[in-house]
């Protein structure tokens, strides 16, 4: 391992750090400073760039969380602008547009939510902070699209929903 490299990573504050970004241009050195980085912080989630995506594997295998690929990211997307431009155009202006105040967030059921148990309806999450329910992630990995009004929130369910910041803020505070 790369004194430099372990000595960097320290500085920059590793031992407390949530996660670490690695997107400097050259694969390799992706990889190196993830395998630097898993050996100082095992449990420390990575999010690594792959110029190329032939390099994606080999980042994973070096402990990277998840790899992005700018290009392959860049051409879907300019895919989906052909495809469906409203489709893009509505994510565009709720997602990027502030004074719209919509914002696509997640949130953690916490083990003492008292809606843990409850399905969608009975939760009320819609009715009292008016947010749309577009994904439940479970703790297994599994992800529930478009949940059905009967689907039951469990504890540490990550839910994604689409709503304004100030009810996506008071929503996070009951989960």
């Amino acid at each position: 391992m790369d004194a430099t490299s372990e000595e960097a990573l320290l500085k920059a504050g590793i031992q407390s750090a949530r996660g670490l970004v690695t997107a400097v241009r050259s694969d390799a050195n992706n990889v190196f400073i993830t395998l630097t980085a898993k050996a100082l912080r095992p449990d420390i989630y990575i999010l690594s760039r792959a110029s190329d995506v032939v390099n994606e594997p080999k980042l994973i295998k070096a402990g990277a969380s998840r790899v992005v690929s700018p290009y392959l990211l860049g051409g879907r997307r300019m895919a989906e602008v052909l495809k469906r431009p409203t489709v893009v155009g509505f994510i565009d202006i709720a997602m990027a547009n502030r004074h719209l105040g919509l914002m696509m967030e997640e949130a953690c059921v916490g083990c003492n939510s008292s809606l843990i148990g409850k399905n969608l309806i009975d939760s009320q999450l819609r009715q009292d902070y008016s947010v749309i329910i577009v994904v439940i992630k479970r703790a297994s990995g599994e992800m529930v699209f478009n949940p059905a009004p009967s689907e039951t929130i469990k504890s540490e369910d990550v839910i994604v929903v689409i709503g304004k910041q100030a009810d996506l803020t008071r929503m996070r505070e009951t989960l």
